[in-house]
């Protein structure tokens, strides 16, 4: 589950995808009227993302630099005396042409 910028908790049950190029063109999704305006009903847990649509025409693409930790260890190089035995060799992800929103 995620908001909506500014609108409702959706939830995305169905991806349709082109049968040629396999890319995403439909969401099928749930909306939960009873989150209107960041209402976030008794007994239900807040979600952890908000996400924005972005027209792909309008929007700026850019690279993104996703990280994650560092070390595969709380205490680096404990067990071995060598910290750099611990990097998470997949602690930087890359992602290139991410269409965002220009300013």
């Amino acid at each position: 589950k995620v908001r909506r910028k500014y609108a409702y908790v959706i939830s995305c049950d169905e991806v349709v995808r082109d049968e040629t190029t396999n890319e995403p063109v439909e969401l099928k999704c749930t909306l939960y009227p009873e989150t209107r305006a960041g209402v976030t009903p008794e007994g239900e847990a807040r979600v952890k993302g908000i996400v924005q649509w972005v027209e792909a025409s309008a929007g700026a693409r850019c690279r993104v630099m996703q990280y994650d930790r560092l070390f595969k260890a709380e205490e680096p190089g404990k067990e071995s005396d060598d910290f750099t035995a611990d990097l998470n060799k997949g602690s930087l992800k890359v992602v290139k042409d991410v269409i965002v929103e220009p300013s």
